[in-house]
């Protein structure tokens, strides 16, 4: 399991990715505040298809939405997400995949809100702050969450009942103000970016066995030419990518060699 990054989470220690979104929300919510009478909200809020509302819908919402808030309490609990639960993410994955993640989150989200409420207008970072929370359940498990700060549970199951109550919001949302469909839309987004590629290569592997189907048996060592040294050092190797990512990260020639060697050691 990854390991948490513990300790002093001042501004300045604050990874880039995390930071940069907290400066740009911060930005543009002071820009809402010093310039009521110029509507960021119709400019860059998402506007429905239908054209009823603020403004007119432009492709750039789908992202420029998540910028724009309501009001101080919207933005506060969405930076104070961010920043709880994006530092970890970012620290294992790096700044550019990161934002990468969040962002496909933010589009997601913003495209299930048009679909799935196309009258309505929507605006914050909610979308990709669920998609953040999901990834932090995903990716830390076994952390601690205590849910409306009260309630302690490992972050796999808060996640889960998050994704239960998102969806009962969602579908009985009739007149709310809130883009429940949007949260929905950002974890159901996070969730195929973990999913998809193990169904591909879950697919894959299987094809592989379906072509090759009871194929004759070979010394997988000798027919990869390692010797018993170099053997050792690559099953080590399968053993860790196995650890940090799965058995189905395996490719076919991998399976194949944890086939011969464990048969070898029988």
């Amino acid at each position: 399991m990854p390991r948490i990054i513990r300790g002093s989470n001042t501004f300045d220690q604050l990874p880039p990715g995390v930071k940069g979104l907290l400066i740009a929300n911060g930005i543009v919510f002071l820009l809402q505040m010093i310039l009521p009478g110029f509507s960021l909200e119709r400019l860059g809020g998402l506007q429905p298809l239908n054209g009823v509302g603020m403004g007119r819908f432009w492709p750039w919402q789908l992202i420029t939405y998540s910028f724009i808030h309501g009001n101080g309490l919207h933005l506060l609990l969405n930076m104070f997400a961010l920043w709880m639960f994006g530092i970890n993410i970012e620290f294992y994955w790096g700044t550019k995949k990161f934002l990468l993640f969040y962002f496909l989150c933010v589009l997601g989200a913003g495209l299930t809100h048009l679909l799935a409420a196309p009258g309505a207008i929507a605006i914050g970072a909610s979308g990709g702050i669920y998609g953040i929370l999901l990834a932090f359940g995903f990716l830390f498990p076994d952390s601690v969450i205590y849910f409306f700060f009260l309630f302690p549970l490992r972050a796999i199951q808060a996640v889960f009942i998050m994704a239960i109550l998102t969806l009962a919001f969602a579908m009985n949302s009739g007149g709310s103000k809130i883009a429940h469909f949007a949260h929905l839309g950002g974890m159901l987004t996070g969730f195929l970016y973990f999913k998809v590629p193990q169904w591909f290569q879950d697919i894959r592997f299987w094809n592989f066995k379906m072509i090759f189907s009871r194929p004759k048996r070979i010394n997988a060592r000798k027919s990869q030419g390692l010797d018993e040294e170099n053997l050792a050092k690559e099953v080590d190797r399968i053993l860790e990518k196995i650890s940090s990512q799965g058995i189905n990260s395996l490719t076919f020639q991998e399976h194949e060699l944890m086939q011969s060697y464990a048969k070898q050691k029988k």
